[in-house]
């Protein structure tokens, strides 16, 4: 089963991703879901298929966050490189992006 849970998750529950065969997680579905994470929507579980598959999307959400954090990483070092050109240094420009949500909506 992938379990995601972070910071948030130590508070608050972790969001759960089993996989297996179906009967087994209905099996245990009531106690997956008072142990996850609750929302508005409900609890913070869904099956997600066939033994390994509850893994194999967390190991997915592993990599696309892990491809965010490289991202901001390279993002810092080139307002860093600009920085000796003159520019504004880069916790000016990350500063910023702590104060506001960042979306694909702001980028227009």
């Amino acid at each position: 089963m992938g379990v995601s849970s972070g910071e948030e998750g130590a508070r608050n529950g972790p969001s759960l991703m089993p996989g297996g065969h179906v009967d087994a997680y209905n099996n245990i579905r009531d106690i997956l879901e008072k142990a996850a994470a609750q929302t508005e929507d409900g609890p913070c579980v869904t099956f997600v298929g066939p033994g390994g598959a509850g893994n194999f999307v967390k190991m997915v959400h592993n990599g696309i966050e892990y491809g965010d954090m490289q991202l901001i990483a390279e993002a810092y070092d080139v307002l860093r490189r600009r920085r000796k050109r003159g520019a504004r240094p880069p916790q000016a420009a990350c500063c910023g992006w702590r104060k506001h949500r960042m979306s694909a909506s702001r980028a227009h």
